[in-house]
């Protein structure tokens, strides 16, 4: 067994949702999902471009409405305000909904001759994205593998069996059995499937009247037969399946694939494009022998979270990424490209804290390039923004939702919680400007960031304000998704969000700091002046101050609201992470800390798999690494599935995070979170300060990490606690022009 490779004893597990545990594999825009199965396989076919259900009318002005919150604001009157600017729209008809992810659908293997086997093994080698599923019957060896080519946007299937095998290949519509939603009416009843010799073509129309569909074609050293729209093989012990999809299309489209070269061959084509992806970037923990994940999480269960398995984790993190997005596609989602569900619970790309957390481990872990299609993403709906900040809250500029899919900008979730929350665009700008610090790139500044970040800054011009007594303040002022605890009941749901909109969440303060501080000094770099400086420059110097309740950062710059720290969000310590404004000199520094002891001092029962990630990266701003590491081992035994993939919460009801009756979502940004809070334990940089493992637990006490990214440069690093050494090796020219800050632990430092 391999580092670089996820084993696994068994198929995928999860009874009418085997999806969960599959084995995955994807270019960024094609993703197959491999379940397993010795007699009836099953390969999920999916397409990152392929939503439906999206609805969406004419975004009415409703920005008087903000006039009425306000005054309502005045008279204390918080529950009646909440509500104002979405019953506005639901008075003037507004109706929309986001679409989800739709399955393409999936192809059958199933071979005549089956259910007695042994030695079975099920492998992922995340270095070249090649799925296998091996095992013997009565002696004999058969073996499938898989992987999705970005040079051609296919995927191919390699069947080998050293005495000869039969089978039957079907494509279909998504098995909804292992779904837990039908499958939509205009799906089912548009799908169609034609199969000739060597051939299968299967297509099916979307609800916008597109088509989606896959053609399959093969070659064998058996014999081929057709029947019923379903292709046997009979007789082989060689057989290469080619499989194309495609989606959004006038008509389906007929395909007949010419296959001259063998898997080996396609494979060590693919190979190694593959893994020059990954920009060297790699990790190394552990040394021994390697583990199958059902031993790596029956150790974590047992003892504790093993090196292994943290190096695991982070490889298959970055292993998703690099799989599941690419230049010209759309943003990671939730799920990646490996959904099973036909209405995927919180599939959409939320704005309050999932997107950010997929992305933010790009910047050190040298992955930056993903990030452009979400600058494309945004941009492609600047008009739609603009009019979501004037119609609703009467503002120049732009305001972008929470809740965001392809070709939607207006409102597509009316609830306060996300209606309220003007915090999206700003964060997202958070991007714009570290791509720029870890790039340098010049063109970029002032094409793109910087017009995006004006459009930010002109929102917040008009719609901060003025409040009785001369202050500036932020209200509807939204702290995802948490509500003051003066406003929770004590029967209050885990979930619930029952007074959201409130004043001067110190998210939103901190996020007018950023953008505002970020947008006037790049300006300034490119030669730039605005109009808007001296009013920008006056807002900086008036912004609300942050407060502390119990000696804990406050959520809210206000005193008529209390803290709620059952909670699992920590949108108001954004200050601390991601951002880069609260630092250990900073008078705010254990304030921040004393938060993170109020949220958790109940227990871990109100966090997610998410937050436990969140949690894990402030501890190691805050220089802790022996509870950021536990903040792993905790989202390990609680929300990570037998494929390592993480899910919203736990459905066991442990106590280690959430626990409902019904849901359990996969979602990935856990497992991103988790490689960058790996990366924070080991290199943190911003504007002119370097820290070389600020957050070290005693459980790495040895490792190595080799080209992390130093702004436009690499760093690698190799330590032992126990022999007291560390090297760093860097191919920045001047390491020392950076505030270098390094551990104290080490008596023997050696830069090069």
């Amino acid at each position: 067994m391999k580092p670089n490779v996820l084993y696994s004893y068994y198929p995928a597990q999860w009874h009418r949702n085997l999806w969960r545990e599959g084995f995955v594999a994807g270019n960024g825009r094609t993703g197959i999902n491999v379940l397993g199965a010795v007699q009836h396989e099953t390969v999920l076919l999916n397409r990152g471009d392929l939503w439906t259900g999206l609805k969406k009318t004419s975004l009415p002005d409703v920005s008087d409405a903000l006039k009425q919150m306000r005054e309502l604001r005045k008279k204390g009157q918080f529950l009646q305000a909440d509500r104002a600017i979405c019953d506005a729209l639901v008075q003037k008809g507004y109706k929309a909904s986001c679409s989800v992810p739709l399955p393409l659908g999936q192809l059958d293997i199933v071979r005549e001759k089956g259910g007695i086997f042994e030695n079975y093994l099920r492998s992922l080698d995340m270095d070249s994205g090649e799925i296998c599923v091996r095992w013997k019957s009565e002696g004999n060896a058969f073996e499938r593998r898989y992987f999705v080519d970005a040079a051609d946007d296919r995927a191919y299937i390699g069947i080998r069996s050293s005495i000869e095998d039969s089978f039957i290949l079907r494509l279909r519509t998504r098995d909804e059995r292992d779904s837990q939603f039908p499958c939509p009416p205009y799906v089912a009843e548009s799908a169609a499937v034609s199969a000739e010799n060597g051939r299968v073509e299967y297509s099916a129309r979307n609800d916008d009247g597109l088509y989606f569909g896959a053609n399959l074609c093969l070659k064998t050293d058996g014999k081929i037969s057709v029947s019923n729209a379903e292709i046997r093989v009979s007789g082989a012990t060689d057989t290469l399946l080619c499989v194309g999809l495609y989606a959004n299309r006038e008509r389906p489209v007929q395909e007949t694939i010419k296959l001259t070269k063998g898997y080996e061959t396609l494979f060590a084509r693919h190979k190694k494009a593959f893994k020059r992806q990954y920009r060297g970037t790699e990790i190394n923990l552990y040394r021994g022998k390697s583990h199958a994940n059902e031993e790596l999480l029956l150790q974590a269960q047992k003892d504790g979270l093993s090196t292994e398995l943290i190096e695991k984790m982070f490889r298959y993190g970055r292993y998703l990424f690099v799989s599941g997005t690419s230049a010209g596609a759309l943003p990671f989602a939730q799920y990646g490209l490996w959904f099973g569900d036909y209405n995927a619970q919180w599939s959409q790309n939320v704005l309050n804290e999932n997107l950010e957390m997929i992305y933010e481990q790009s910047f050190c872990g040298n992955l930056i390039d993903r990030l452009l299609p979400v600058f494309d993403y945004f941009e492609s709906n600047l008009e739609e923004y603009r009019e979501a900040a004037k119609k609703l809250f009467g503002c120049r500029g732009i305001c972008i939702h929470a809740y965001s899919c392809p070709n939607m900008g207006g409102v597509a979730v009316n609830v306060p919680v996300i209606t309220n929350w003007t915090g999206a665009a700003a964060w997202i700008a958070h991007f714009y400007v570290k791509y720029f610090e870890f790039t340098q790139d010049e063109t970029f500044l002032v094409s793109r960031a910087l017009p995006f970040l004006k459009e930010v800054c002109l929102f917040y011009l008009d719609f901060l304000y003025l409040n009785e007594r001369g202050e500036i303040e932020i209200y509807p002022s939204v702290s995802p998704e948490n509500s003051p605890k003066n406003f929770v009941g004590e029967n209050a749901e885990t979930l619930s969000h029952p007074m959201p909109s409130a004043i001067n969440a110190a998210m939103d303060v901190a996020l007018v700091r950023e953008v505002f501080t970020q947008y006037l000094s790049l300006s300034a770099r490119a030669g730039q002046t605005d109009e808007n400086e001296k009013k920008m420059r006056q807002i900086l110097n008036r912004l609300p101050a942050y407060r502390t309740e119990d000696g804990a950062f406050k959520e809210w710059c206000f005193d008529g609201f209390s803290e709620n720290h059952n909670h699992r969000h920590f949108a108001h310590l954004y200050p601390l992470w991601p951002g880069d404004e609260i630092k250990e000199e900073s008078e705010w520094f254990e304030a921040c800390r004393r938060a993170l002891e109020r949220r958790t001092e109940n227990g871990l029962h109100h966090q997610s798999g998410w937050s436990l990630t969140h949690l894990c990266n402030l501890y190691c701003r805050l220089h802790d690494g022996e509870r950021a590491y536990e903040c792993l081992k905790f989202l390990v035994k609680s929300d990570v599935l037998q494929n390592l993939m993480t899910v919203h919460n736990d459905w066991r009801g442990m106590g280690m995070s959430l626990h409902s009756d019904d849901i359990a979502p996969v979602q990935l940004d856990a497992n991103l979170g988790f490689v960058c809070a790996v990366q924070e334990m080991l290199l943190h940089c911003e504007a002119n300060r370097v820290e070389i493992l600020p957050a070290l637990p005693a459980a790495l006490r040895k490792g190595r990490a080799k080209n992390l990214r130093l702004f436009q440069y690499t760093v690698s690093l190799e330590w032992d606690t126990e022999q007291k050494t560390l090297k760093i090796s860097t191919d920045c020219p001047d390491l020392g022009a950076y505030d270098l800050r390094l551990p104290k632990q080490f008596s023997n430092v050696k830069i090069n």
